[in-house]
């Protein structure tokens, strides 16, 4: 027979009556219910962990299904991005992939922006308006974009408006965040935008234009915490 807290739980108050009644013709009334207090304290006790015990395993099996269900949501986001910007990725004007434990979008600048520009150009707002029902239904990820620069400072006709490529960066990010709002219905709440200028360089290949690699903004799928 399995022993479990439940089957000790259900004995413990017996076994003490049986105790208890070869007791009675050697202890007083008095001994009786101190110890009959004892076994039932103990027993609610023993009640009290088995709950415990099994709202943990409840808890921990809803946390791996849960994980398990955003896995499964980001898998299909990332196969259906690939399929709606096939021609994007094999021309090399898109990249997708799994890094980290988020999906990444990697955008080309040509598409989107002119040089030094933060407003999204028609090309790239097709693409949003592509992949927008994709981030709308993968509503248990937070949707992070990410603005890159290359080292070059904004020129001199540029600097009022971005002083730096910190402010350029941070700008392409809100930008495509404003085209997913306001252009496609993405829930904002979902949305984080930030900026990394050209302090968090993207890896190159051989041959790959180094600036242009990093003239880019990315798009990532981040399963929420809550």
């Amino acid at each position: 027979m399995k022993v479990t807290l439940r089957n000790i739980g259900l004995f413990i108050i017996p076994s003490a009556f049986i105790i208890l009644s070869g007791c009675v013709g050697t202890t007083t009334h008095q001994a009786l219910q101190k110890e009959c207090a004892v076994v039932k304290e103990e027993n609610e006790q023993l009640q009290m962990r088995l709950t415990q015990l099994e709202y943990s395993a409840s808890s921990q099996k809803e946390s791996y299904a849960e994980a398990m269900a955003r896995k499964e949501e980001q898998e299909r986001a990332k196969q259906d991005m690939i399929e709606e910007l096939k021609e994007e990725i094999s021309a090399k004007e898109v990249e997708i992939k799994t890094l980290e434990g988020a999906v990444r979008v990697k955008l080309v600048e040509r598409l989107f922006f002119d040089s030094g520009s933060a407003t999204v150009k028609k090309k790239g707002r097709e693409i949003l308006a592509r992949i927008a029902p994709i981030l709308k239904r993968s509503e248990s990820h937070t949707i992070r974009i990410t603005g890159h620069a290359d080292e070059l400072p904004p020129g001199t006709k540029l600097r009022k408006r971005y002083p730096s490529n910190w402010e350029l960066s941070v700008a392409r990010a809100t930008s495509v965040i404003q085209v997913l709002q306001w252009g496609y219905g993405v829930d904002p709440k979902r949305m984080v935008a930030e900026g990394v200028a050209h302090y968090r360089p993207l890896p190159v290949k051989n041959g790959e234009d180094v600036r242009a690699i990093n003239r880019t903004v990315e798009i990532m799928l981040v399963p929420s915490k809550n």
